[in-house]
């Protein structure tokens, strides 16, 4: 009877549906649209360790000018993943999640209302991992400070 209301409450616009498989939906009864914090919200709901990561991180601090279509976050590994409307959604390990919570500051600013990683641990993440966009090298508008870093590979590792 549950799905037959859903399906009867999305058909007349009362519900949305968040993503493929989440169940979550977005209730639309007293708004025309989703807004960006319920969409934030659906997915602290499904992934509670959801922190930003990769091009949005490196976007937002103006290191790239491609902008990305959807916000990329990081989540606990697990064995499937339910695919959230407006997100990239990346398995990480624990340890990953560790050496983020090292690298960031108690005061690191949030973005689209996430945590967030770093600049420079999203962009080395990003070559690390051979299923993450690389941006050209050429493309990067890196800070100076950042530049002279010895440790800084921009080399894809495959």
């Amino acid at each position: 009877m549950a799905s037959v209301y859903i399906a009867r409450w999305a058909a007349s616009g009362l519900i949305a549906k968040a993503g493929t498989r989440a169940g979550i939906y977005y209730n639309l009864s007293t708004r025309e649209a989703v807004t960006p914090a319920m969409r934030i919200e659906a997915l602290l709901s499904k992934y509670p360790s959801a922190i930003a990561m990769g091009p949005s991180v490196l976007h937002a601090e103006g290191w790239i000018t491609q902008i990305p279509q959807r916000i990329h976050v990081a989540v606990l590994t697990r064995p499937s993943l339910a695919g959230l409307d407006g997100f990239e959604i990346h398995r990480r390990p624990r340890a990953w999640f560790v050496k983020v919570a090292a690298a960031r500051a108690a005061d690191s600013p949030e973005l689209y209302g996430l945590k967030a990683v770093p600049p420079l641990f999203a962009l080395q993440d990003m070559y690390n991992s051979p299923a993450c966009w690389h941006p050209d090298p050429d493309d990067l508008d890196l800070p100076d400070e950042v530049k002279a870093l010895p440790a800084l590979s921009l080399r894809a590792r495959r």
